[in-house]
């Protein structure tokens, strides 16, 4: 909080914005998977960590 306020960031809409990319990359990953039959469980890490790394390139 007081680095937000000393950088003059709004800590709440930063954290929104935070919540609202990590929701978006969380879909893709789900929906990535479901294009292919397949579940988040089960699915390695490192999987799931390259179908992320595509999101965020999105």
């Amino acid at each position: 909080m007081n680095l937000a306020r000393k950088l003059g960031v709004d800590a709440e809409t930063a954290l929104a914005g935070a919540n609202k990319r990590f929701a978006a990359r969380f879909r893709h990953i789900e929906q990535t998977l479901r294009s292919e039959g397949r579940e988040v469980e089960g699915t390695s890490l490192e999987e799931l960590d390259r179908i992320w790394e595509q999101a965020k390139n999105a």
